[in-house]
């Protein structure tokens, strides 16, 4: 059973992806990059389908390729200092994984699917190829790795501060698209905890709250909010 459990984690090889088809193309890595170019680089890329649990990378690995998100959903993990793991990023479908690699060769969290995903495995040679050939995938990669920081620093400011109910109530409002969560965007209690930096009991304890309050309906896979209430509790 154990080993049947692992396999089904495994990525599965869908075959060669073909950049100038991609269905996410405008939002992806090589999204200004001619036609003509990523034809012609000499590289192939791998397309991947990894199903819910399983792992790109590990923190501190080395590796040889970036990830770009086709469909599916993404957490990036870190290890804290007392040994607890935390969500320090969420990816979804357009986005890319393991850009870090440019600095050092090594993986800066471990990636774990939240949602089955259809993945690019780019190879770090062919980005840094038509990154010195190309200005606008240099300009690319920067502007991604200031979305991450961006990202870092929302998650120290207000996923990370003030009451759990606040912490909450900025997480809810942030995965909401109008008065729901998106069903894509479902996270299990244990990933809401480990992003806030609450305790799973902590957590559990702040939805049924919320929920006697009215601030939330709690459907399957989603969340209706009381998009008033929840900025009033997000302002604590």
């Amino acid at each position: 059973m154990e080993a049947t459990r692992i396999r089904a984690h495994e990525p599965v090889w869908m075959g060669r992806s073909d950049c100038c088809a991609c269905p996410v193309r405008t939002r992806a890595l090589f999204a200004h990059v001619p036609d003509a170019a990523l034809k012609s680089n000499g590289y192939t890329i791998d397309l991947l389908r990894v199903r819910t649990g399983g792992t790109l990378y590990e923190e501190g690995a080395t590796g040889d390729y970036v990830y770009a998100l086709r469909s599916g959903f993404v957490k990036l993990m870190q290890q804290s200092g007392n040994g607890n793991a935390r969500i320090v990023r969420l990816l979804h479908a357009g986005e890319s994984a393991g850009l870090e690699l440019l600095a050092d060769g090594r993986y800066r969290h471990t990636a774990v699917v939240l949602r089955d995903i259809d993945v690019c495995r780019v190879p770090l040679r062919m980005l840094r190829t038509l990154r010195e050939a190309h200005r606008e995938v240099c300009d690319e990669v920067l502007r991604r790795l200031q979305k991450s920081v961006d990202t870092a620093d929302y998650g120290i400011t207000h996923l990370s501060t003030g009451t759990a109910q606040a912490r909450m109530a900025r997480l809810l409002l942030g995965l909401a698209r109008g008065k729901q969560t998106d069903e894509r965007d479902w996270l299990m209690r244990e990933d809401i905890a480990a992003l806030l930096g609450l305790t799973l009991e902590t957590v559990s304890r702040t939805v049924s709250e919320f929920k006697r309050q009215g601030l939330i309906v709690e459907h399957e896979r989603y969340f209706e909010i009381d998009r008033d209430g929840l900025e009033r509790v997000a302002s604590n």
